[in-house]
């Protein structure tokens, strides 16, 4: 969610030096408009005497702050740009400005050793927006079409105070206490997005991203060998799990979803037959035929987003994170790893007809065929076994080696703890295993009375579907020899219903 931010005020004294970085016009041409306290130690402005775009301009004295270093960007392709590495070198801290048409973007800090920094900013808005428009045939840079009059002002101040609060916050990054009157920047763990037509301002929460070179490796990693951890805290009643309200259901929404650089970019609701339904739209920059999206119900809206989140944040496992690097295992065929790997074709494999079938996209199996694998950890067998990677990372949109199957979400799920993913992923494989065994072997199931349910909203919703959708809910118990209960439930509709 969006968190409206104070218009700048003129700013806090004591940055004493900036460095320009990247697009140095850019900065500069900001920076000359801002106060004279941005300017360095001798009161020259920061922008004075720059190299143009591509250089390292400005200075750097002490002063009453550290030098800053300013990252500019005139508009954004879908690299990182090459200025976030020098900016961010060392134990430099840093800001990025980021002009795109119709916007400003200041932010996030760069500071040492704390996750979060502009190239996560980068990465993340290249997920979640629409490409942005690039240079002309002959131009090397967008036009600049600065802002004009309030809102030029308005965008010079807010990076004044942004760079002077970053200066002084950089002196107690080491845990240090605050100095009285002066507020930690704002670009701590979120970017400022000025709207250059009206100066509209609002602050956006970042999570780092684990893809950052810089980022990733502070983040707590895939682990070799995984193995369910505590069960975390208990349920809130007894059988209860997943439970989410409240407070709860409102910081989830907070924390994964922004239109400007969330991992879910926005929740659209409509309403099916009179029943609330969410979709959490995630990464259309990156659609492909395997939805990326979640879909929730509920009794209400907020709950129907709230499921919604979860889900993509669910469908986000089957995507391959580049730095996850150990948890992934060789490049090598079954015959190479057979003594730690599990056997593919126990997975299941597609009618061997079928890879006969011309433009068939998935490769018959075999014991010498190379494909890419992934440390897991065998419940059966307790320990760390390779399986394929195209049965965990099913959505990859491009894998760089040959696939046995179509590979979907089927056991995928989320817990509270790494022992509760692991429950509802077993139960969730039951389910399927129940449906797909009475469909094929055509099993006889007894009917279960919906109206007998001690749960009354069972049989109002029926009653519901019945008088609103024009459909009959049918229940029947399709349980295994395993013992767990399992239903399979249908909406008949037409004559038959």
């Amino acid at each position: 969610m969006t968190e409206p931010a104070d218009r700048a005020g003129r700013g806090p004294a004591g940055v004493r030096g900036v460095l320009l970085c990247g697009d140095t016009e850019l900065g500069a041409w900001l920076l000359e408009r801002a106060p004279e306290r941005t300017g360095s130690a001798d009161g020259t402005s920061a922008g004075d005497g720059t190299s143009g775009a591509g250089g390292t301009s400005g200075t750097s004295g002490a002063g009453g702050g550290l030098p800053v270093r300013l990252a500019c960007v005139r508009y954004g392709g879908a690299e990182v740009p090459a200025c976030y590495a020098e900016a961010g070198a060392g134990t430099a801290r840093w800001l990025s400005l980021v002009w795109e048409p119709g916007e400003l973007l200041v932010g996030p800090a760069g500071l040492p050793g704390v996750p979060g920094c502009p190239r996560c900013a980068w990465l993340r808005r290249r997920r979640n927006q629409p490409p942005v428009p690039q240079a002309g045939p002959g131009q090397d840079r967008m036009p600049l079409a600065p802002p004009a009059g309030p809102v030029l002002d308005l965008a010079a101040a807010l990076l004044a105070g942004e760079l002077a609060a970053l200066a002084r916050d950089g002196r107690r990054t080491g845990h240090g206490t605050p100095d009285a009157g002066w507020p930690l920047a704002r670009t701590r763990g979120a970017l400022l997005r000025i709207g250059t037509d009206r100066g509209g301002v609002s602050r956006h929460p970042l999570l780092p991203d684990p893809e950052c070179v810089r980022c990733g490796p502070l983040l707590t990693g895939a682990d070799r060998d995984p193995v369910p951890g505590p069960a975390g805290p208990p349920p809130p009643s007894p059988g209860r799990l997943r439970a989410l309200s409240g407070a709860r259901l409102a910081a989830l929404t907070r924390t994964f979803v922004d239109p400007c650089a969330g991992l879910v970019q926005e929740v659209r609701e409509r309403s099916e037959g009179g029943r609330p339904v969410a979709v959490a739209v995630r990464s259309p920059a990156r659609a492909t035929g395997v939805s990326h999206h979640g879909y929730g119900h509920g009794a209400d809206f907020r709950t129907a987003a709230a499921h919604a989140v979860l889900e993509a944040l669910e469908r986000l496992g089957g995507t391959p994170t580049p730095r996850a690097a150990a948890s992934r295992g060789p490049v090598a065929s079954f015959r190479q790893v057979a003594g730690t790997a599990v056997y593919p074709p126990s997975l299941g494999l597609h009618p061997d007809a079928s890879y006969d079938r011309p433009g068939f996209p998935y490769a018959r199996w075999s014991a010498s065929r190379e494909t890419e694998w992934i440390w897991a950890r065998s419940l059966t067998r307790d320990r760390a076994v390779l399986v394929p990677a195209g049965h965990v990372h099913y959505a990859e949109a491009r894998p760089a080696r040959p696939r046995f199957v179509q590979e979907l979400s089927n056991g995928c799920a989320l817990g509270a703890s790494l022992a509760e993913a692991v429950l509802h992923g077993l139960l969730e494989v039951a389910e399927r295993d129940a449906f797909l065994a009475t469909w094929y072997a055509r099993l006889p199931l007894r009917r279960i009375d919906l109206g007998s349910a001690a749960d009354r909203r069972v049989p109002v919703l029926a009653a519901w579907a019945r008088e609103r959708a024009g459909v009959e809910l049918r229940a029947y118990d399709a349980t295994l020899e395993q013992g767990i209960p399992a239903v399979w439930v249908m909406a008949v509709a037409g004559a038959d219903a």
